[in-house]
Order: structure tokens, then sequence, then C-alpha cells
């Protein structure tokens, strides 16, 4: 064989050698998964329309009416708030679905951010709190769960008497 030729072919196997010795190839999955979207509703029971009421109060000197994450009424300063089975005090009441097991983040409003109204009157709202852990949420492996939000009211000593209303909005997340 031609010595030239013999050279030449040795020289085209080590680049070919080379070539493959330097380039590699590996395959990965792609992969989705679709989760059922997040719903929250009011929840209206038998002994509240699911919204957040403080109930009966008379102003007195001022204060405030606080209404628990568990139900419970209480007041500071002069304001008295006043049984009535008419007009009850509770707590908002929120049913969530998802996916189950999920881990959630709940958004309640900032101080300062809501007020109820009376034509011109108005009384702010402060200190929203959920029941429950302050950290963590999670649906329940039929991807259902509630809770509960109570807040404060501040009353003024000159507050005018009549039916105060606002709204406000809590916002649920996945992790």
């Amino acid at each position: 064989m031609n010595r030239k030729l013999v050279a030449f072919s040795f020289l085209a196997s080590l680049m070919a050698f080379g070539s493959e010795a330097s380039a590699a190839t590996e395959t990965a999955n792609a992969t989705a998964t679709i989760i059922t979207p997040l719903a929250i509703e009011k929840s209206a029971s038998a002994t509240n329309g699911g919204d957040l009421a403080f109930g009966l109060i008379v102003p007195g000197t001022g204060g405030t009416v606080t209404v628990a994450n568990n139900g419970a009424r209480s007041t500071t300063g002069g304001a008295v708030a006043v049984s009535n089975s008419l007009y009850t005090h509770s707590t908002a009441v929120f049913n969530v679905t998802g996916t189950a097991q999920s881990q959630l983040t709940i958004t309640l409003p900032a101080d300062g951010s809501v007020s109820i109204g009376n034509g011109s009157e108005t009384m702010a709202v402060n200190d929203f709190a959920r029941d429950g852990s302050v950290g963590a949420f999670a649906l329940d492996g039929s991807g259902e769960a509630s809770f509960r939000v109570g807040a404060t009211l501040t009353v003024a000593e000159d507050q005018d008497p009549g039916d105060y209303t606002g709204t406000f909005d809590v916002t649920v997340a996945y992790n």
C-alpha cells in the first residue's frame, strides 16, 4: 500500500474518532401538570350570610369593636356592643376549592384600606385576621377548605347612627 494512502487513512480515522469523542447527546423529558383553578366563595350559613358583621353598637365615648376570627366579640374604650338576636355579630366565612393537598397563601386587606360607610360617615376596619395558623394553609384530600375572617372596627364618639356597609377582598393563591 502506498505510504501516503496509509497515512491519510490513519489521519482520517483519528479525525473521525476525535469528533465522536468530543460530542455527546442526551435526551430529557418535557413535562407539565395542569392543576385545578382555585375558586373562593363567601359561605352563607344558617347563622349568617357569610359576611363580617359587628352587630349593634352604641358609640359611647368611642373605641373599637373586634370580631375575632373565632367569632368572639370584644370592645375597647367607650364603645358598647349590644346583644340582639336580629343584629348578631359574625365572622366572614370563605370556602376554597382547588387541587387536593395544595398549599395556599391567603391575602387579607391591609390596615387602612377598608372602611364601611353610611352616606358621608365612615368607620375604619383594620386588623383583619383569619382562623388557623398564620402561615400555612392547605386544601384537604378533596381539594376543599374553609376559613373565617375577623377584624376590628373603629367607632368615633360622635359616630352618626345608621347602617354602615362596605366590602373587602380576600385573595387565595397557590404557593
